[in-house]
């Protein structure tokens, strides 16, 4: 039973991953993979997460700000209007490297 829940655990969690491949690629390869990797490696990720989340004072905040710029990218898609890769992925490493920095220079100036 217990290895039964795990299973639907890793299910689940490999699942959340979808709309994030949609909002790259439609291409099927990259989606079975991406499947298969999020149901080895997401477990083990939560659990680090988990583990340094006392250390990241804004990882919450920071994940709802990526979440809403991947939906904003499906929904100009889905709009028919056309967002390039690398101004996707621009958006996305300044907004989270913003946010690590901010976390460091408050650790700083609080230490």
């Amino acid at each position: 039973v217990a290895v039964c829940g795990i299973v639907v655990c890793d299910l689940l969690f490999a699942m959340d991953s979808t709309p994030v491949m949609l909002s790259v690629t439609r291409a099927p390869l990259l989606l079975v993979a991406s499947q298969a990797t999020s149901m080895l490696f997401l477990r083990p990720l939560y659990f680090m997460l988990a583990a340094i989340t006392e250390y990241l004072d804004a990882m919450q905040q920071t994940l709802a700000v990526v979440l809403i710029i991947i939906a904003c990218k499906m929904l100009a898609e889905a709009a028919g209007y056309e967002v390039s890769l690398p101004l996707f992925f621009g958006t996305l490493l300044v907004w989270r490297a913003g946010a690590a920095a901010a976390v460091l220079l408050r650790r700083k100036v609080g230490a």
